[in-house]
């Protein structure tokens, strides 16, 4: 009985360590200026989020931070290994993971 007990330790903390941790960035634009061109200076919200993918975690912190506005959703992992991803791709795979779509 202590075996199985060691075993599923073991297994929990395999499945825990496939998870990798990625630097996702998003940007904030003031609200009247999401549509055409305009000079703005932009507020940027990162943070570091452990995910299967790369673009799982762009889910994970647009579910976080649902005031980021603006594409590309910037996505790193600890081995620099960079993805951008549109807010509206993104948004779409988030339906999915929730069960909308």
């Amino acid at each position: 009985m202590v075996h199985t007990d060691m075993l599923s330790v073991v297994v929990s903390s395999t499945q825990r360590s496939s998870k990798m941790k990625y630097k996702v960035q998003g940007n904030v634009l003031p609200e009247d200026k999401t549509q055409g061109e305009h000079m703005v200076q932009v507020s940027t919200i990162s943070q570091w989020v452990d995910a299967d993918s790369p673009l799982d975690a762009a889910c994970k912190f647009i579910m976080d931070n649902d005031e980021v506005n603006s594409s590309p959703v910037l996505v790193v992992d600890t081995d620099y290994n960079i993805g951008n991803y549109p807010l509206d791709n993104v948004k779409i795979s988030i339906d999915y993971m929730v069960g909308l779509r």
